[in-house]
Formats: structure tokens, sequence, C-alpha cells
């Protein structure tokens, strides 16, 4: 490994992911930074890596890289036109994923062609890219300049111990995020089921003696399987799920009534909250125009997890078992140790990795390290990305810590 990472770069740990493998992350960390993001507008980070082990991955980010990111990002949507053109393109791409989704749903992936397939397989990691790309210009450390200048005005206002706290009330979002659009339609059905004196809604009894009730309930599945995935869970069963609805009945009628109310509520409570603060604090319009921005940000954020990468993630794992199987590969999951470069050769039939070369990357504990270095990829397994990794992020002494600050 070059000097240039190792010896002058300070990385610090960002998020944390469960259960993804090195090939959806190269198309949603690597080629977002290098190719999408560029293309959208602002800089992607130069040096960055991804760390797994265990199923357990995170997120590193080079500090000055954070900054320069940071800077482009401000400049780039500081831009009215430039906004406006984020925006439209998020749309565009949800709406591109929801039609690529309902395709996948409807595709018999076992009678089409190797051709066709593979290139099914590729569209569904290239939009997942695409999709990854508007999500990382939204993320916090993009958006501290934005929130810097809302944090300049409250220091003249407010104690610095309380300036973290008004920026989050500032900066949240009115409108319902789709797991809370879940949450009030499920209390809305079960109350509806309760005023019917249902005691019990727990298969397969339930599905028997009251068939329209159990059809509303198989369409809320319809409506919001997608939010069971994520974290390492990437099987859609509908089973858990009734289950999980059978349990949540057992409550008392007036605790869904309560959700209900404080749901519906919720909106004006957040949108007069903002309101009395702007007053009390003699907010600037400039102010208080970044402060809606970084709210509609942090909706999109979440609304690019929840109908963006998190389907096509799903979609590719799909698409990705039948590849492998038309690969000879016993495993499924071998595939997504492949690298960027091989699976452009592997799906083009150009080149072939063995199976056994794809256990030996997994090893015991699917330890890996994808490394970004100003545009070229390294990829480590094993004990060769635990070496990396220790090398790139030096352990600290906390023995002498006596004091730890931070705002939830």
């Amino acid at each position: 490994m070059g000097k240039l990472v190792s010896d002058s770069k300070k990385f610090v740990q960002g998020y944390e992911v469960q259960g993804v493998s090195p090939l959806p992350h190269y198309f949603e960390e690597i080629y977002p930074h290098s190719v999408g993001i560029p293309r959208i507008g602002p800089r992607g980070d130069k040096y960055y890596f991804y760390y797994s082990v265990g199923g357990l991955g995170k997120a590193f980010y080079e500090i000055e890289e954070q900054k320069l990111s940071a800077k482009s990002t401000y400049r780039f949507l500081k831009n009215t036109e430039n906004r406006r053109k984020y925006f439209r393109g998020i749309k565009k791409a949800i709406k591109k994923v929801r039609k690529w989704i309902s395709l996948v749903e409807l595709l018999d992936v076992g009678g089409v062609d190797n051709k066709k397939l593979f290139e099914y397989f590729n569209e569904s990691n290239l939009l997942d890219a695409e999709v990854f790309s508007y999500y990382l210009i939204s993320q916090p450390y993009r958006l501290q300049l934005f929130e810097n200048e809302v944090r300049e005005e409250l220091r003249k206002r407010v104690a610095s111990s309380r300036v973290d706290v008004y920026l989050a009330r500032l900066t949240a979002s009115e409108k319902i995020n789709k797991t809370s659009e879940e949450e009030l339609n499920i209390a809305k059905l079960f109350v509806r089921l309760k005023n019917k004196s249902i005691k019990s809604i727990q298969p397969p009894t339930f599905k028997v003696e009251y068939l329209k009730e159990y059809s509303e309930i198989e369409r809320l599945y319809e409506k919001y399987k997608i939010l069971i995935l994520g974290d390492g869970e990437w099987e859609l069963d509908k089973s858990k799920y009734l289950k999980r609805l059978s349990r949540e009945y057992k409550r008392p009628k007036s605790h869904f009534e309560n959700r209900i109310k404080y749901l519906n509520a919720l909106p004006n409570k957040i949108s007069k909250d903002k309101e009395n603060l702007i007053k009390s604090l003699y907010l600037d319009d400039k102010t208080i125009r970044i402060s809606r921005f970084l709210a509609e940000m942090g909706y999109v954020r979440l609304s690019l997890r929840i109908e963006g990468f998190i389907p096509l993630i799903y979609a590719s794992i799909q698409i990705s078992q039948e590849v492998a199987k038309r690969l000879g590969y016993k495993n499924s999951k071998n595939i997504l140790f492949l690298t960027g470069k091989e699976i452009a050769g592997v799906l083009s039939g150009k080149i072939r990795v063995s199976e056994k070369e794809l256990k030996r990357r997994r090893g015991k504990n699917d330890e890996y390290l994808i490394l970004l270095e100003n545009k070229k990829v390294h990829y480590k397994f094993g004990k060769q990305a635990r070496t990396l990794y220790k090398k790139l992020v030096p352990a600290e002494d906390y023995s002498k810590t006596v004091e730890v600050m931070g705002v939830i």
C-alpha cells in the first residue's frame, strides 16, 4: 500500500451497517465518490474506506476530505438552481427505483437468457450507485457549513451548551416519514378491528373468520414490506410481519387511539415549535431559509434510504442468486465477494473467478476492506484487511479519559 494514505491521512469512523458484502458496497460507496457525486455537481471523497468483519461494516472518512467535501457541497447547494436540480434529480431517481422494483417483482429471473439477466444485475447495481450518490450528498458531514451558519446565529442568542439542541429543533422535518405513516395506518386499522370486538388477529384463525379484515392487513404488508429490510435483514417474511402485528394488537384500544392523535398532531406540533423558536430568538430570514433547507435534507436522506437503496439492495440480492446459479456457484453469497472490475468481466463472460477463490476471500468472518485512494480502488480480504485497518486507524488510548460529551 502506498505511503500517501498510511503516512499522511487520518480517518474517522462514520456510520455502521449490518450484513452488506463488498460488491454492494463498491456500488454504494466507491463508485458514487469516484463517479456519481461529481456527476451531480459536488466533489466526491478521494480518500475513503469501508471495513467489515463478522457482518458489521464501518465507513471511514478522511478528515481533510470531509472538510473539502463540505466546502464543495456548500458551494454547489448554496446556488438556488443547483438546489432545485438536486431535488429534481432525487425525484427522478426514486421514480426509476419504483419502476425498476415493480419490474423485478414481476420478473421470472429463471426464464431470461444469460445476457439479459446480467444486464438486469448490472442495471440494478448502477441504479443503486446513482441513488447512493444523492444520499451521500445529504450526509451531515457534507452539510456542516450550512449547519455552522445556523449555529453561529444561535450562539448569539443562547448558551453554547444549548446550541445543538436548538439546531435539532429548528431543522426537524414536519413531514410524516414512511415509518410513521405505516404506524399511523396500522393504528387506524387496529382501532377499527377492536371496534368490531375482534379479540385476536392471530393467524390462521383470524384469516379464516375475518377474510375482509385479513385482506386489509395483507394490503398493509404489501405497501410497507420494504420497511422490514435493512441492517442485515434481507429476506421478506410475511409470517414474521403478521406475528409482529398480532403481538402489537394485544395492546388496549386506547394505546392506538393515543398514537393516532400523536402522529396526526406531530407535523403541526413541530411546525408550531419552530415558529415559536424563530419568534423568541428573533432569527433573520437567511437563518430561517437555511434551517428549512436542512429540514428538507433530513427528510430526503431518510426517503433515499427507505425508497431508494434498500429496495435496490434487495432486488440485487434476488438477481444475484440466479446469476450465481448460472455461473455454477453453489453459495449465492459468494458472488458478492467479486470486485468492481471483476463483475464486469464475469457478467460479460470474459473472465472466470472460481468459487474456491471467493470462498477463500470470505474466510470464516467475511472480513474485507475496500479503500478508495485517489480514484484507485484496493480490495483486501481476511488477515490483510485487518492489518490494513489497524494501519489506517491506529488504536487510541482512552485509559486517561475522564469525561465524554455529546448531543443525541
